[in-house]
């Protein structure tokens, strides 16, 4: 496991995307570079005003925002729309899903890459982490190291002209993690610094 700090780039917020998850940069990387095939994301039912979420098979339907994340159901909906799944499932993850969702697909023999949103109530190395409700007193694994990219920051809107705005943790947790942080990074999608640190 490698922690890292580093600044997403402007160039990769979606102009009018409202906000988004530094994690959502590299669910866009592995669509761009046709390393997954479908994911799952949440937007916002306006006639319901509830969140619900939609298997998507290319960027484009891609909702950016995760705020809905943790009252969805995750893990569920997949299962049930398990048959819409083309190719390398990837997709953003709280640390209590990470675990049930690779196995469900392994179940299915599908490949997957899980992006992991973490539970941290306090802020790691001066990061905010606004972006969610988490802070589950029962969760055990808070930082989310079973994903194999771990990214800790806040949500990114194209006003932040400020860098620190937009800086992120992220933690490379395994060895196909490896391989997609280096070519996100190689395309200055991010720009990062190692860290010794030990995050908690």
């Amino acid at each position: 496991m490698e922690i890292y700090k580093g600044i997403v780039s402007a160039k990769a917020i979606p102009v009018h995307a409202g906000s988004v998850h530094p994690g959502s940069v590299i669910v866009k990387y592995l669509f761009d570079t046709k390393q997954i095939g479908s994911t799952v994301s949440c937007g916002l039912n306006e006639k319901i005003l509830k969140h619900k979420p939609g298997i998507n098979n290319c960027f484009d339907e891609y909702n950016l925002a995760i705020s809905g994340y943790p009252k969805t159901g995750l893990l569920a909906f997949i299962e049930e729309h398990i048959r819409e799944i083309k190719g390398v499932f990837g997709c953003l993850a709280l640390p209590c899903d990470v675990e049930p969702i690779r196995a469900l697909l392994n179940k299915h023999i599908i490949p997957s890459f899980i992006v992991g949103l973490s539970c941290l109530s306090k802020q790691p190395l001066g990061i905010s982490t606004n972006c969610h409700s988490g802070d589950c007193s029962r969760c055990q694994d808070k930082i989310n190291w079973n994903s194999d990219i771990t990214v800790i920051g806040s949500c990114l809107n194209q006003n932040m002209a400020d860098h620190k705005d937009r800086e992120a943790v992220f933690c490379v947790n395994t060895s196909f993690g490896r391989k997609i942080f280096d070519g996100v990074v190689s395309t200055g999608l991010i720009s990062v610094r190692p860290i010794k640190q030990k995050l908690d």
